[in-house]
């Protein structure tokens, strides 16, 4: 497997994060932006230095909403994409995400996805644009989470095309640009045929509901925390529905905010992977 992390504080739930997710036959790349604590950009960079499988990558300034978000996970996966590990399977995390599955159930549900994309996917709202003329884009434009399942091929198919590149510079003075990238680019099969993609109008393929890279909650009235950003920040009364998710990690959960939830998560993850199951390719 292989992993780009975007992070920029909380060291502490940074490295709970890192190592709950930790495996030596992993890739890892932890893009930071430059506008982060000299601190903490100095302390992942020395983790770096000291595990040979993560990789840090310094950014321009990262905030929530901007460019560089999208500019920054793309670059991990295009560096990841160039390593000679035998990696299968590319996932990106934020600081604020958490595993639900250990990584020997994960490498189970990505043997199932048989190599296609596992994206959110959606009509893309013209609000977005910021004023700019959608016929531009390099491909017709398709709304998605930022958090997505993309194959081995699929990443070794894009970094040697021009395509990402110019939906980027396209996506650069939009609103929230990381949402109009990954559902472009695999939501257009006819047009630019990615391996594991698919077409938005196929009814097999489209939609959310089978979207398993993260568990996030949009609806205040089932968040039993807060909401932040419009959607919940997870607190203990999430916990059993949290625990009972098929989705691959829970976004977002902050560790000054009910503990709890984070430490019982992550103690009932490590329980897993010490005592896996071997004898059941179910979940």
């Amino acid at each position: 497997l292989s992993f780009g992390l975007l992070v920029y504080k909380e060291l502490s739930q940074v490295l709970f994060l890192l190592s709950s997710i930790y495996q030596p036959q992993n890739e890892y790349c932890i893009a930071v932006g430059e506008n982060s604590a000299p601190a903490f950009l100095i302390l992942l960079k020395e983790l770096a230095n000291c595990l040979p499988n993560v990789y840090f990558m310094k950014r321009p300034p990262i905030k929530w909403g901007s460019f560089e978000i999208i500019n920054s996970v793309y670059g991990c996966l295009e560096f990841l994409s160039h390593l000679k590990s035998d990696w299968k399977y590319f996932q990106y995390l934020s600081g604020v995400d958490i595993p639900l599955k250990t990584n020997l159930e994960m490498v189970r549900i990505l043997k199932r996805l048989n190599g296609t994309v596992n994206i959110g996917i959606s009509t893309y709202e013209d609000r977005l644009l910021n004023g700019k003329n959608k016929t531009e884009s390099p491909l017709p434009l398709f709304k998605s989470s930022l958090s997505s399942l993309i194959p081995r091929k699929a990443a070794n198919y894009l970094s040697s095309s021009s395509v990402p590149q110019q939906l980027l510079e396209f996506l650069r003075t939009t609103w929230v640009a990381d949402e109009g990238f990954w559902g472009t680019l695999f939501g257009n099969k006819d047009l630019f045929n990615v391996p594991g993609s698919f077409n938005f109008n196929d009814p097999l393929t489209n939609g959310w509901g089978n979207y398993v890279s993260r568990h996030q909650l949009w609806v205040e009235s089932e968040c039993h925390n807060y909401m932040k950003d419009r959607s919940c920040v997870f607190g203990i009364g999430d916990v059993p529905n949290l625990m009972k998710s098929r989705a691959l990690v829970a976004h977002k959960l902050y560790i000054e905010s009910e503990p709890e939830a984070f430490f019982c998560l992550l103690k009932r993850h490590r329980h897993r992977t010490i005592n896996p199951d071997l004898t059941s390719d179910s979940l």
